[in-house]
């Protein structure tokens, strides 16, 4: 039989919650880390990604959910319905993760390492150009995937973090 606070563990409930929080504070360390990298890179290459990045790809995929119920999709409509987008996408992946931690426990090896690696691959690389948001990777220079791969694994670092933050202070309660 567990203990109270196992069971407060292993509820789905505090799994789902522990994921939401990760997710949030994964996305929130992503842009200083992703920043930092970009302010460092070569200028040829920032050209080159401002020439295939028109806008973001939470924005363009925000435009075509307004033009799919039928709204006008202004910049400003794209932006606000974009910056929901990123953070439900990075909240969901939180989420996920907090759930497949338990099950595969390899994605927790160095805070969560395996887990951003993936993440990267399939979020950036695959879905992004499965869904025509971005140009094929190929077309990136290897400072865009350089920049994604660490931006990802800092996020699973922190949702790890935030996983195991949680579990120790439920198991103190």
């Amino acid at each position: 039989m567990l203990s109270r606070n196992q069971r407060i563990i292993e509820s789905p409930w505090t799994t789902l919650g522990c994921g939401a929080l990760g997710g949030f504070l994964g996305t929130r360390a992503m842009e200083p880390v992703t920043t930092l990298l970009y302010e460092h890179e070569d200028e040829a290459d920032k050209r080159r990604e401002e020439e295939l990045r028109k806008e973001p790809p939470f924005q363009t995929l925000a435009g075509r959910l307004l033009e799919l119920v039928g709204v006008e999709p202004s910049e400003d409509r794209k932006k606000k319905l974009g910056m929901m987008v990123h953070w439900g996408y990075g909240i969901g992946w939180g989420v996920l993760y907090a759930f497949l931690r338990k099950r595969v426990p390899r994605l927790r090896m160095a805070l969560g390492l395996p887990f951003g690696i993936l993440f990267s691959i399939v979020g950036d690389e695959v879905m992004n150009t499965v869904m025509g948001l971005t140009a094929p990777p190929k077309a990136w220079p290897i400072d865009a995937h350089v920049r994604g791969l660490v931006g990802h694994v800092t996020y699973a670092a922190v949702a790890e973090g935030t996983c195991r933050a949680v579990e120790a202070a439920c198991s103190r309660a």
